[in-house]
């Protein structure tokens, strides 16, 4: 199968690499500067790409564009004119299909597949499609291509912001940045107790199954107590806004929560992505062992 990648920052990049591992992908990118960044570490199965007229046809896009809705429209119209009939899958983490296909033409093209980072890593990928709208053959297809490539396509129901994943992230942070800005704990311990505690078992078992393990009577004696105490702000949190105001944006500038250096992020990345992968070995080994 043809497949288009719009977008050749990390995501895009990722994204790209999984998919040419059972298929033919072009990867465009507009920028020079990043075009010239990829060339030196693009895989020999993916044609790089500097327009979109340089494919005549594809079976899907996979949009991977910043997260900023302007930019997602304009992506999207340009597909929509390059492409006549072809599937249109964007990778939005945060917007609804509503909001997203509010401007095209034909908006049962669009369907939402978003991966998680490092995408050729992680397994899972959200999908979510307008049932009004979207044709069957379209999501079949979709699902098909994310099974050939080893991803498992977790479906959402319904057209939220941020899916289910980053709603779950989203809900997770805003207790851990109270919690910071409360001074109940700090930065590093906070980051150790989830990686080896509630990491550990979200692994093994997930949300509900651990429920189940503990007790749903224990877990409803804790939120009798936990409920009324936990955040409920709805505006960003005065820590993280200062620190994007600040320009410590993280590892692109060398400061977040952290601070960085460019042998400390290679280090780093390099040591987290072979952590994944062998954590990834044991479970599938456990699951084929079942």
């Amino acid at each position: 199968m043809k497949l288009l990648v719009v977008g050749g920052g990390g995501m895009g990049f990722a994204i790209a690499t999984a998919l040419a591992k059972r298929h033919e992908v072009f990867l465009f990118e507009k920028e020079t500067k990043r075009r010239l960044e990829i060339s030196c570490n693009i895989d020999s199965d993916i044609t790089l790409l500097s327009e979109l007229t340089e494919v005549s046809e594809v079976d899907i896009c996979f949009e991977a564009v910043t997260e900023n809705l302007i930019t997602k429209k304009r992506v999207f119209k340009e597909l929509e004119h390059a492409f006549s009939n072809t599937v249109i899958c964007t990778n939005t983490s945060s917007f609804t299909l509503e909001q997203l296909s509010a401007s095209m033409k034909n908006p049962e093209r669009l369907i939402a597949t978003h991966f998680f980072t490092p995408a050729d890593l992680i397994p899972i990928v959200e999908v979510m499609s307008n049932p009004k709208v979207t044709n069957k053959e379209s999501l079949n297809l979709v699902n098909k291509v994310l099974k050939d490539i080893e991803k498992y396509p977790i479906q959402i129901n319904k057209d939220y912001p941020g899916l289910a994943g980053n709603r779950l992230q989203a809900a997770i942070m805003r207790e851990a940045l109270f919690l910071i800005e409360e001074d109940v704990i700090s930065i590093e311990d906070l980051d150790m107790l989830v990686r080896w505690s509630l990491g550990i078992r979200l692994v093994t078992n997930g949300l509900f199954l651990q429920r189940d393990i503990n007790g749903l009577d224990i877990h409803y004696e804790v939120t009798k107590s936990v409920y009324p105490t936990l955040a409920n702000n709805e505006t960003v949190s005065s820590l993280l806004l200062t620190k994007i105001e600040q320009n410590e944006r993280g590892m692109k500038d060398n400061r977040g929560f952290y601070e960085w250096t460019e042998s400390s992020k290679k280090e780093y990345l390099a040591e987290s992505e072979k952590m994944l992968s062998d954590i990834m070995k044991i479970i599938k080994g456990e699951k084929n062992n079942d």
